[in-house]
Order: C-alpha cells, then sequence, then structure tokens
C-alpha cells in the first residue's frame, strides 16, 4: 500500500488540533462514505459515532487470518494521511507473523512527484520480484511451470498475481499500481500522467528508509 489509511477511528491521529477536529465532523469525507449523507431526520453523523462500522470499514478490522505479503510505503511529511496509519498496519501485521515491510519516504507529500521518481519504482519492483520472483522470459506460447495466470508485456512475460489489470505498457503498470491504489485519478488519467511524467525532469529523491 502507498500512504494508505489503515484505521478510520484513527484517522486525525498525528495531526494538528486544528485538522483532528475536521476529522470528528460528521461532514468529511470518511463519516459521508461510512454512514451516509444527512437526509429526512437522519442528521448525519461523525466517522466515531459507530466504532464497529468504521473499523469493519478499514484494514484494521480485517488484520486477523493468514494475509498475502505486503509492502507498505508512507511519505513522511504526508498532510492528507498521517504516516502513524501505515505504522498502525505494518505492526499489526508483523505481530502477527505476517511477511511485511514498511518503508518511509523522508520528506515525500501524498501523491507528489517523489513517487514517481526511479528509486521509489525501483523499490516497488524489487519487492514484487522478491515476493513473486523474477521475470520469466520466453515466446508467450511456452507452458510455464508451476502454472499461474501469465501476462505477456514488452516481450516479457510477467505473472500477473497482484490483482492488477494486465496493461499494454510498463509505464501503464506502473500507472495501475500507484493510482489504482490512491483513487485519485482514473486509470487511463494516470497513464498518460505517467507517461508525461517519463519525460519531465523531477528533483532529487530524497532518502528512504
Amino acid at each position: 500500500t502507498m500512504y494508505g489509511i489503515s484505521n478510520l477511528l484513527e484517522i486525525g491521529a498525528g495531526f494538528p488540533d486544528e485538522i483532528a477536529k475536521v476529522h470528528q465532523s460528521p461532514a468529511v469525507t470518511e463519516a459521508l462514505l461510512v454512514n451516509g449523507t444527512a437526509f429526512a431526520d437522519f442528521p448525519g453523523a461523525s466517522i466515531g459515532s459507530n466504532p464497529e462500522k468504521a473499523l469493519q470499514a478499514s484494514p484494521m478490522g480485517h488484520v486477523e487470518g493468514r494475509k498475502p505479503p505486503f509492502l507498505i510505503m508512507h511519505g513522511s511529511a504526508d498532510k492528507l494521511v498521517s504516516p502513524r496509519q501505515s505504522v498502525q498496519l505494518y505492526e499489526a501485521l508483523k505481530n502477527r507473523g505476517e511477511k511485511v515491510e514498511y518503508v518511509l519516504v523522508e520528506h515525500a507529500g501524498h501523491s507528489d512527484l517523489t513517487w514517481y521518481q526511479p528509486p521509489i519504482i525501483d523499490r516497488v519492483v524489487e519487492w514484487f520480484k522478491g515476493v513473486l520472483g523474477e521475470p520469466i522470459k520466453g515466446d508467450g506460447n511456452t507452458p510455464v511451470p508451476n502454472g499461474g495466470n501469465l501476462l505477456k508485456d514488452s516481450g516479457r512475460i510477467l505473472r500477473n498475481n497482484a490483482g492488477l489489470r494486465p496493461m499494454p505498457s510498463v509505464s501503464g503498470a506502473f500507472s495501475s499500481l500507484f493510482f489504482f491504489g490512491s483513487s485519485h485519478l482514473p486509470l487511463n488519467v494516470g497513464r498518460h500522467f505517467f507517461q508525461y511524467l517519463s519525460f519531465a525532469t523531477v528533483a532529487p529523491l530524497p532518502s528512504i528508509r
């Protein structure tokens, strides 16, 4: 996950009081998504008005049972979703013995240009290689041992086990990873934006730890 929310009940934690108070409003986005809008005799409700419902709408409400490997990344300068959200999910999974890694990208904001620079992309690619194995080279017609759903992409065969839709290019695959996870832009917009960025000059990447 990248700069994602893990616990709606604590979505304001880690921010100044004035921001935390906004998240107590029945009109804030997460409250509207979970509880609905005010209508007729329903005045609306804050995200904390029904803790069980809010937790069921959060990843933290579903950490029991076996989970797939996780790579959790967050920017230290994120002003929209606190890094505490990622830390909480990381610690919960780690305490249950799950395979999970947490990467804090220093000075990175929420979905800013930092996330499109080569060291970030390389870190994600290396993680997928470590979990799924190296790409399997072939002509796309030869049966592959152990089966698996395979996707031919730019002359290579890649395992398509990560739940990503087949994309016509590597840049498209990366845009689906970044934009599908954050839900800020449609996939087709994200794909074109990423292709544009491949020709753009961006600032040096802050350190990753």
